[in-house]
């Protein structure tokens, strides 16, 4: 078994250390946004070594799946349901010690958001009937997250067909 550095060496050299960063920033300037808007600060955390390990498996995965599949580039639907996939796994957000309100279902109400956000779908630019498809859609995507084990295939397939309704 590798240990951590050598993974990390060899996700970096893969995907590039600049992407990696760029990736990384933007999933956790994605949490903060999260915990903001939803007034969470008082309840929860982010636990930064769940994050970590979530964010560099998906990339071992992916990039082992890239050598298994030969494939060169993969979509940023891919990379994201992988991305998803591992932080449901670990479930980075924590609920904090004597938190007057547990927040139930956080890193899944999140992975929603965040999935739906990479698409950059937009509810209001669509038609009303769209927008009405889309809602229930989202909902099915969070219930699917919250009961089933959220494999990177199957989450790739839910977004590639939710993007199909714009």
């Amino acid at each position: 078994m590798k240990n951590k550095t050598e993974i990390k060496k060899q996700i970096t050299a893969f995907f590039g250390e600049e992407y990696l960063i760029n990736l990384v920033s933007n999933l956790g300037e994605r949490v903060s946004r999260y915990i903001d808007t939803h007034f969470l600060e008082n309840y929860i955390f982010i636990s930064y070594d769940l994050f970590e390990r979530s964010f560099f498996e998906a990339m071992y995965d992916l990039m082992n799946d890239n050598s298994f599949n030969d494939v060169d580039v993969y979509s940023e639907t891919t990379q994201y349901a992988y991305i998803a996939s591992w932080w449901l796994k670990r479930k980075p957000l924590q609920i904090k010690e004597n938190s007057k309100r547990e927040p139930i279902f956080v890193n899944e109400r999140f992975i929603n958001e965040f999935l739906l956000l990479s698409l950059k779908y937009d509810l209001k630019n669509n038609q009303i009937y769209n927008q009405k498809k889309a809602a229930v859609l989202s909902l099915k995507l969070l219930n699917y997250l919250k009961y089933e084990d959220a494999n990177p295939k199957m989450l790739e397939l839910f977004l590639l067909g939710l993007n199909t309704i714009n």
